[in-house]
């Protein structure tokens, strides 16, 4: 691409999420993006010289690009030559690639070409009818394409087999009336309103074939390429990757800089013929987790010399029973205290997903012993040199750890079995035992020592995270999910509006709506971290047409 003399000019800014003109793209891409890197495992994208939860999401920010683009071409093309999986309601086109159109002589035979009115206000067999503040669509449905646009008795536009409308937009705000119409050879149509004459054509105000976007390898792409859509009165043009520069007849309306700003997508007003760049940018925050962790333990419990109950947790009977009332007449009285134990933990399960409230009794079939000494490739879920991370299959629960001869952990006397163990190697040995009821077991060997000690009371535990989430539902112990790599254990915790921990608490609410916020505690440190990323985009515009 060459590129002229920089003779574009930014006309103005914006910071705010509510871009105009930006379109469905950044919000379907916000929603890939945060399904990704909040429930993809992070140890899948993590290595031992990258530990860095941003380094991760880096990653994933580009892959969620690529991944929504995909996702829309695995859908069947349409007759109509356009691609149906476009978020929300973009405008079709013919998917071309370097080798051109992809339609098929058979979908051309298929196609019905029908005539349709700008005062069409119902959706019909052949079009749908879409309604926006002071626009509307036309799309033709799948097998359709518009041949002819008609106002009342008189024709506006008429095309053939050959070239035909996919879209059309129509514009009223005022005196303004605007028409484009979107033709399946990805070329567009503009139809001006005056009160005094009517509609008749105009000049093109953009033209795709004048517009050269390269990626980071200095590739240039075709405008066959990328995904459109019409919303309000801009045409957006989103790519599956983020572009490194792009030129509109031979001035630079975007270059790539070092200031962590990626274009997200382009637009273009209908109305003055402007380019708009989308922006896209992500901003790290860190917030360390000032709480001291443990359990508040009496003197009696510190000297061992009284029990700590609720590290204990619950029985490994309560399967059996936790859908039994405590006024059943076979339960006795002294063991009623234990059932309200049991009934309240139940009440914390049944606000957690489905999938962790329908771990009873018959799902759990076998009770494993974890030997670290034996390679358990079925029970491994990450590895690396100095760590390991074991997980049971959901019909499976580990009843004791071991090395070798050693015994590390094995469940109590009504205790509970584990789910998850991370087992990290330095200079010391720690072992991160993952309960049934998401709750956590700390053990620590130092170097110098074969003794194994139980260091939960000085530790992290989830009882004591309280995590508010947007809809203002608390989010249940049950629902959080589990990372480790190396001494890490990182927990996502979506786009909270709050997080609390003992004494600490965070407000996110300030941060927008496009968060993601994780939560990564170092057991070797005992300390703790609240990994957000804020998502933005804001418009810019340039000048490209003067008139």
């Amino acid at each position: 691409m060459e590129a002229g003399p920089l003779n574009v000019v930014t006309q103005g800014s914006e910071s705010s999420l509510n871009v105009a003109g930006r379109g469905k793209f950044f919000e379907n891409y916000i929603r890939n993006l945060k399904t990704l890197i909040e429930q993809s495992p992070l140890y899948q994208s993590m290595n031992e010289n990258d530990t860095d939860i941003n380094v991760v999401i880096e990653r994933h920010i580009k892959t969620a690009k690529i991944e929504s683009m995909k996702m829309s071409k695995k859908i069947p093309v349409r007759s109509d030559g356009i691609i149906d999986n476009v978020p929300d309601r973009p405008a079709p086109i013919t998917h071309m690639g370097p080798s051109g159109n992809t339609s098929v002589s058979k979908k051309e035979e298929k196609l019905r070409l029908i005539p349709v009115d700008i005062h069409q206000k119902v959706s019909s067999e052949g079009v749908e009818v879409v309604f926006g503040f002071d626009y509307k669509y036309l799309e033709a449905n799948k097998d359709f394409g518009i041949v002819t646009l008609r106002d009342l008795k008189k024709t506006l536009w008429i095309g053939n087999r050959s070239t035909y409308s996919t879209q059309i937009l129509l514009y009223s705000n005022g005196t303004i009336g605007l028409l484009v119409l979107m033709l399946n050879e990805k070329s567009l149509k503009f139809l001006e309103r005056n009160w005094y004459w009517g509609w008749k054509c105009i000049p093109e105000r953009f033209n795709f074939k004048y517009l050269d976007v390269v990626d980071d390898k200095w590739r240039t792409f075709s405008s066959f390429e990328c995904e459109t859509e019409l919303y309000e009165h801009f045409l957006n043009a989103c790519y599956s990757f983020f572009p490194k520069k792009v030129g509109y007849q031979g001035n630079t309306v975007y270059e790539e800089s070092d200031n962590g700003v990626m274009l997200f997508s382009l637009g273009n007003d209908l109305l003055t013929g402007n380019i708009q760049t989308h922006l896209f940018q992500h901003t790290s925050i860190s917030i360390p987790l000032e709480s001291g962790f443990g359990y508040d333990l009496t003197q009696e419990q510190k000297e061992g010399e009284a029990p700590v109950t609720f590290l204990g947790s619950f029985s490994i009977d309560f399967h059996k029973v936790q859908h039994k009332s405590i006024d059943d007449p076979k339960f006795v009285s002294d063991q009623q205290s234990y059932f309200r134990n049991l009934i309240s933990y139940e009440n914390e399960v049944n606000c957690s997903s489905q999938k962790e409230q329908n771990t009873t009794e018959e799902l759990i079939t076998n009770y494993v012993s974890l030997d670290f000494d034996l390679l358990l490739p079925r029970y491994i879920e990450a590895k690396n040199k100095n760590f390991r991370s074991y997980k049971c299959p959901p019909d499976e629960l580990f009843h004791r750890i071991v090395e070798g001869n050693k015994n590390i952990w094995k469940v109590k006397k009504n205790g509970l079995l584990a789910k998850q163990v991370h087992y990290y190697i330095d200079d010391d040995k720690w072992v991160i035992v993952v309960l049934e009821n998401n709750t956590f077991k700390f053990l620590y060997r130092a170097s110098d020592s074969d003794v194994w000690v139980d260091k939960s009371s000085e530790m992290f535990n989830t009882k004591d995270l309280k995590v508010i989430k947007r809809n203002r539902q608390e989010l249940s112990p049950m629902d959080l999910k589990f990372n480790f790599f190396g001494p890490l254990c990182i927990i996502p915790l979506g786009d909270p509006v709050r997080v609390s921990y003992k004494n600490f608490s965070h407000n996110f609410e300030h941060c927008g709506k496009h968060i993601s916020v994780w939560l990564v505690y170092d057991v070797t440190t005992n300390k703790a971290k609240l990994e957000t990323k804020v998502f933005n985009l804001r418009s810019e515009t340039r000048i490209t047409n003067p008139r």
